[in-house]
């Protein structure tokens, strides 16, 4: 799993194990290979996609969306917020704000933690 967050586009790789592959040895080997902070951290800025706008130009969000191919978008969300503010964690610390503030919910979504079942069971209500 590290050698493909190497890569030079990690999620195609990601997607096509998800859509081809058995999806669920997908998550649970990103928890295998996510389980200390650092690699937490380097996992989920392979996960970042770029997008342009006129009005931001160029940047690379951390889409929830992507986020649930290997992991519930709601935990990860959960974990870097943890890491943000624990004390003495340093430029980690910076790198977790830094992906907080990439983080892209999904679409139509109030909550930036909401899951796509959560905004299925919001549609059907």
């Amino acid at each position: 799993m590290q050698k493909i967050f190497v890569l030079p586009a990690p999620m195609d790789v990601l997607f096509c194990w998800s859509q081809l592959g058995d999806a669920d040895d997908l998550k649970s080997r990103f928890s295998e290979a996510t389980n200390t902070d650092t690699r937490f951290l380097k996992a989920l800025q392979a996960l970042r996609g770029w997008a342009n706008s006129s009005d931001r130009g160029v940047y690379h969000p951390l889409y929830a969306q992507y986020v649930t191919y290997v992991a519930d978008p709601v935990e990860v969300r959960k974990r870097l917020e943890q890491l943000s503010i624990r004390p003495g964690f340093g430029a980690r610390s910076e790198k977790a704000k830094e992906l907080l503030a990439a983080w892209e919910p999904f679409p139509g979504s109030a909550s930036s933690g909401q899951s796509q079942g959560d905004l299925d069971e919001t549609a059907e209500n």
